[in-house]
């Protein structure tokens, strides 16, 4: 039986004589596979279009379409290609893993330009895993229905320009075109017909759509003919809040309707607060069993209002008695509690900064997430509690969750941990941001939470960076020497300060003597 190699039509072409053994550079030349690995090494644009042009067989096997997931591109090579007609430039720029393609509508493709055209496209869309297409008309899109040479591609991002244009037609046309992520970057498409929106409807391999709220009712005309629950997530750009999207009529007709079209969506809420119309936002989610990834944000008036002393205390009551009425608490409402999956609870612009939560708000807040049996990842900033007692009341509603990421580590001790771990018993997932306390160490972690699959641990620039490399080393008494005993998980990421000239010069011995 011949070899697969034997019948490639790409080597055949180094002769020799019957009576004459192939020396080892014929040999390989004659072997494509061969030339691939080799070339593959060759991942500088430069470099490798030097090898191209020596001789027919190296052009060939360089650009061969089956043979050319042996040629990675540089996690930061950078290449242009653009070409001009009738005074508009087509433009074609790769970055890494990413291909960025602007071809305005004034731009046609001829026999004059579509050969080279064709033959970069074969050869570099192979190599990336990212299309941005920031214009394209539906003109355009034949000529890549005749390429269809998109199986790599896993991320599109859309800009608004390409979509008037007629260009997003690409994602129904192209056969091959099947992104897991689709984004549409800002833009105002909502005055695009739906008539014309709806002929094309979005490939069925698309996972997570994000977008900006001035592009969804173009999305909702993508998806009418879907079944409801075709799509994975739906994340939003934009930083409006949920009330954003349920305070006008108009608004919340369009938002209602399309995320039933979704498995998840991602929402940001202010202050705990219940929003407009949350009926029909509960009927939605427990008629299509949406799950929810909640983030839980605090705006100004924290800062602007708990600052001044003279009327924090009243301010707080308010706030407080607010929140007592479960029918003003987002958290408090059945669609969210019994839908809701992820839930980050963050304070990134310091908002609470003087105002850390209130006991009763942290009761409330406790109550609430015991009602969540579907929770599987908690994110939150340690900061928003007063000390670390209150951390601990908190813990116990968070038996379910396999993951955890937590801020602003800096007032976190080990006490806070052991109580963790012993409510926290299916943690998988750990991520520690910020931690100063000395007693917190990578072992002492792993002792306690013996489920977990990955630990993130950064430490504060204040914690000695000898203390979390001592941590890991193992000293054997009998030989005297020293190595680095790595824990027995999937995922483990330190970061801390790096140690001076001297501590360096000791982790660099133990790594040599390190397996």
């Amino acid at each position: 039986m011949e070899s697969e190699d034997s019948i490639n039509p790409l080597n055949n072409e180094v002769e020799s004589t019957p009576d004459q053994e192939l020396t080892p550079a014929q040999i390989i030349a004659n072997n494509t596979e061969i030339l691939s690995l080799i070339f593959g090494h060759i991942v500088n644009f430069k470099e490798r279009r030097n090898i191209e042009l020596t001789c027919r067989k190296f052009y060939e096997v360089c650009n061969n379409k089956s043979l050319c997931s042996y040629f990675p591109l540089e996690e930061k090579s950078r290449l242009h290609f653009s070409m001009r007609h009738e005074e508009v430039d087509a433009i074609i720029n790769i970055f890494g893993h990413k291909m960025t393609i602007n071809i305005p509508k004034e731009f046609l493709f001829n026999e004059n330009n579509m050969d080279i055209f064709g033959r970069f496209f074969r050869k570099y869309l192979s190599k990336v895993n990212t299309l941005i297409i920031v214009d394209m008309s539906l003109k355009h899109v034949d000529f890549f229905m005749n390429l269809n040479c998109f199986e790599k591609i896993k991320n599109v991002s859309l800009y608004s320009r390409a979509s008037v244009n007629g260009g997003d037609v690409i994602l129904s046309k192209c056969s091959t075109l099947n992104p897991v992520n689709l984004r549409i970057s800002t833009g105002y498409l909502n005055d695009i017909t739906i008539e014309k929106i709806g002929q094309y409807p979005l490939p069925d391999s698309i996972e997570t759509i994000r977008l900006n709220y001035s592009s969804l009712k173009w999305l909702l005309g993508k998806m009418e003919t879907k079944k409801l629950g075709s799509f994975g997530n739906l994340e939003f750009e934009c930083d409006e809040p949920l009330s954003f999207f349920m305070n006008e009529i108009n608004k919340k007709e369009i938002y209602l309707k399309s995320i039933t079209y979704f498995k998840n969506i991602s929402c940001k809420v202010y202050n705990f607060k219940t929003i407009p119309y949350i009926e029909e936002f509960n009927n939605i989610l427990l008629e299509n069993n949406i799950g929810l990834f909640v983030t839980i944000r605090f705006n100004d008036i924290f800062r602007e209002i708990f600052s001044n002393e003279f009327e924090r205390d009243s301010k707080a009551a308010e706030h407080v008695r607010n929140l007592k009425n479960p029918e003003n608490r987002f958290l408090a409402q059945e669609g969210v509690y019994l839908n809701i999956k992820k839930l980050k609870i963050l304070d990134i612009y310091k908002e609470r900064c003087f105002c850390p939560f209130f006991s009763t708000e942290l009761k409330l807040m406790t109550e609430d997430i015991l009602r969540m049996k579907r929770l599987s990842l908690f994110e939150m900033h340690f900061s928003l509690f007063d000390n670390s007692n209150d951390f601990e009341k908190l813990c116990t509603s968070l038996g379910r969750i396999q993951t955890i990421r937590i801020h602003d580590c800096g007032k976190m001790n080990i006490r806070s941990l052991y109580v963790l771990s012993a409510y926290a018993k299916n943690l998988k997932n750990m991520s520690l941001n910020g931690v100063n306390d000395k007693s917190i160490t990578t072992s002492i972690i792993l002792s306690h939470f013996k489920t977990l699959d990955s630990l993130e641990i950064i430490f504060e620039n204040l914690y000695d960076a000898v203390l979390v490399f001592n941590d890991l080393m193992e000293f054997d008494n009998a030989s005297g020497s020293v190595t680095f005993n790595w824990p027995k998980i999937q995922h483990l990421n330190i970061i801390c300060n790096r140690p001076n000239f001297e501590e360096e010069k000791l982790i660099n011995e133990v790594k040599k003597n390190t397996p």
